[in-house]
């Protein structure tokens, strides 16, 4: 009968041990991941520019639903603004903060350095960090395109362009439209105005109405909101406007002729798809035609056949190299009429 107690006992020992043992073990720490953060800090002018604020966010909400990213957006009045956004933006843990234009090149240029481990977009303008990524479109080929049927297209012999701040990417859309304008009829003339903003309708309207005394009948506008007033003043005076960035043709079907595209959703999904797979890679990237960048966008139909005819056939000579379309006042300076092969 002793023996059987010792058993007993020793069952008992057994199971005492294996619960102490239990008890003292901690629990396995469960990690729940939470959706990739991408911050989106807008150029002055916030959302509701109906051009390059709202192309761009567009293109994040694009790639939320694609990667399973957290999107947000901080929007920005001042120039001020867009340094704190970004500021603001790098404090909460994003996998990456995409900005825009001169100002978000300036904050992201003293930001990034003091946040390494962040990942930074700037589109439209080029910073050298080791964690930054710089978007940049050839827009004078864009341009280009808009020149040629800017051209063919007036009834003055005159055609204007209305740039936002003058900076080298507007100097990018002025030669290369006027290149176009000259490649298709030299004796057609282009007078030039710049708003100094890209968030005021009025400076729009104000910009138009001073190419339009001039003789301008068609105008070709790359100053983000400031669109939006060449484009009511285009509806006032009936005259041809072509618009920028996205197809701004549904502001007004009737005046709207075409509009200078930039594809952000190329660009903008390579790049958060690269930060949220952790893929992410400094240096400069460049869309032109070729690449899809940037087009020349007729959706509600205003380009005639020999408009079109003539714009595809331009295209297709730059984007098979046969002449490089210029983009500042020297390489204007150098430019040559190139002939269709």
């Amino acid at each position: 009968m002793f023996v059987w107690v010792k058993r007993i006992m020793a069952v008992v020992l057994a199971a005492a041990l294996a619960l102490a043992m239990t008890s003292c073990t901690k629990p396995e720490n469960k990690v729940v991941k939470s959706n990739p953060k991408v911050i989106f800090v807008t150029d002055v002018g916030g959302l509701g520019d109906q051009s390059f604020n709202d192309a761009i966010w567009t293109a994040c909400e694009d790639a939320s639903d694609e990667y399973g990213a957290d999107v947000r957006c901080l929007e920005s009045n001042t120039g001020s603004e867009v340094r704190s956004n970004t500021e603001d933006a790098s404090n909460d843990e994003p996998v990456v903060v995409i900005t825009c234009g001169k100002n978000g090149a300036r904050a992201v240029k003293r930001i990034a350095k003091d946040h390494p481990d962040i990942n930074y977009v700037v589109i439209d303008y080029t910073v050298d960090q080791p964690n930054v990524a710089s978007i940049c479109f050839r827009e004078q080929e864009g341009s280009f395109l808009a020149g040629v049927a800017a051209a063919m297209k007036t009834e003055t012999n005159e055609v204007g362009f209305v740039g936002g701040i003058n900076s080298s990417s507007m100097r990018r859309f002025y030669y290369g439209f006027r290149a176009g304008v000259k490649t298709a009829d030299k004796d057609v003339k282009v007078v030039k105005t710049f708003t100094g903003s890209y968030n005021s309708r009025i400076d729009g309207m104000s910009a138009a109405k001073k190419l339009y005394a001039q003789g301008a009948d068609v105008i070709f506008t790359a100053s983000g909101l400031d669109n939006t007033g060449v484009i009511k003043y285009a509806g006032l005076k009936n005259f041809w406007v072509i618009g920028s960035d996205k197809d701004q043709s549904g502001l007004d079907s009737n005046h709207v002729m075409c509009s200078m595209t930039k594809n952000l959703s190329v660009a903008v999904d390579s790049q958060v798809k690269a930060a949220v797979k952790g893929r992410f890679k400094a240096g400069t990237v460049e869309y032109g035609l070729k690449e899809k960048g940037v087009a020349l966008s007729d959706k509600a139909g205003n380009l005639n056949d020999d408009e079109e005819e003539a714009v595809e056939a331009w295209e297709h000579a730059i984007v098979k190299g046969q002449f490089t379309v210029p983009y500042s006042k020297s390489t204007y300076a150098d430019f040559k009429i190139p002939k269709l092969k």
